[in-house]
């Protein structure tokens, strides 16, 4: 295994205008993401040359990065492929993220997507969702040490998988939030570990800062809407929040736009166009099944080109 420790620093040359430190910086942030591509490919490689039994092994005895990380870089490979052209290459966040001092004022409502240290799974009973993230990711110390625009009294929903519910009733003691209830979003479908039970439920903790009470008491805890792509999120629930808790309201982590809501996130409108959007039903629905045809049979002659099968 390399020691980064023995390895010396690289050559640096100050730039000599603004002009020639905009190329540099260009030329390196290419670099950066060929150089993940190509480490994705090459692990790729290793991968079918050890087996999937002894990849984790060769990783953890030959290369100083996590199996994590491996997989990571294998996954941004596979998405270029899928893409045909070079992606942007984003990089887990370890940092905090101080949303209180970019976000001015305190908000009575603030829902929080966060975006947790998970990785997509792949397969192809949903045809939508692709084997990469194409978001940053945060860790759990990051995420714990994050600061929120929360007024002394408000109502905080938090969003959280199967994996991560634990970890986000510890996030709401780090931030100094009550925990109330927690709500349940029934989904249509979901994945199934194996031997295990369909997760096809999400969780918002719902908690107080201070005592700010409902606008409406008695509401279900639970609600049903369909899932559509990965990580967004249902109309459903913003309705049911804009019924029971008072403005301001913000979004964080945001990927659409929600009316009655601020937002904070790098992807605000990921979700806002719809080229479906216009068409009749009958329409709407035929562009939703050919849309996830298309991906599906993408997806299948990607497998078979990286199984050397090629192309059908």
């Amino acid at each position: 295994m390399t020691d980064l420790t023995t390895i010396s620093l690289p050559q640096y040359r100050e730039p000599s205008s603004l002009d020639d430190a905009k190329r540099k910086i260009i030329d390196l942030g290419t670099t950066l993401h060929e150089c993940a591509y190509k480490l994705g490919k090459l692990l790729i490689w290793v991968k079918s040359e050890v087996g999937y039994g002894g990849f984790e092994q060769w990783v953890e005895a030959n290369i100083w990065f996590s199996i994590d990380t491996a997989q990571r870089f294998m996954g941004f490979s596979k998405k270029c492929d899928n893409k045909g052209c070079l992606l942007e290459y984003h990089p887990r966040n370890t940092a905090p993220c101080g949303i209180s001092a970019v976000v001015p004022g305190k908000y009575r409502t603030i829902v929080i997507d966060l975006p947790w240290p998970v990785k997509k799974i792949e397969r192809y009973t949903r045809p939508l969702q692709e084997p990469d993230l194409d978001y940053f990711t945060m860790t759990i110390d990051a995420i714990k040490q994050t600061t929120f625009p929360f007024n002394n009294n408000c109502h905080v929903y938090l969003w959280a998988i199967q994996k991560y519910l634990p970890i986000a009733f510890e996030c709401f003691e780090a931030w100094g939030i009550r925990y109330i209830q927690t709500l349940v979003w029934h989904k249509n479908v979901g994945f199934t570990p194996m031997g295990l039970f369909m997760n096809n439920i999400e969780f918002v903790l719902f908690g107080r800062k201070g005592s700010l009470p409902l606008m409406k008491a008695g509401g279900k805890c639970a609600f049903f809407a369909k899932a559509r792509e990965h990580s967004r999120k249902p109309d459903e629930f913003y309705d049911l929040v804009r019924k029971v808790s008072p403005e301001p309201r913000i979004d964080c982590f945001s990927r659409e736009r929600r009316e009655g809501f601020d937002q904070f996130g790098d992807q605000i409108n990921k979700f806002g166009e719809d080229l479906g959007k216009g068409l009749s039903p009958v329409s709407r629905k035929s562009y939703q099944i050919i849309k996830q045809a298309l991906h599906f049979y993408n997806n299948l002659k990607h497998e078979a080109t990286q199984d050397g099968l090629g192309s059908r």
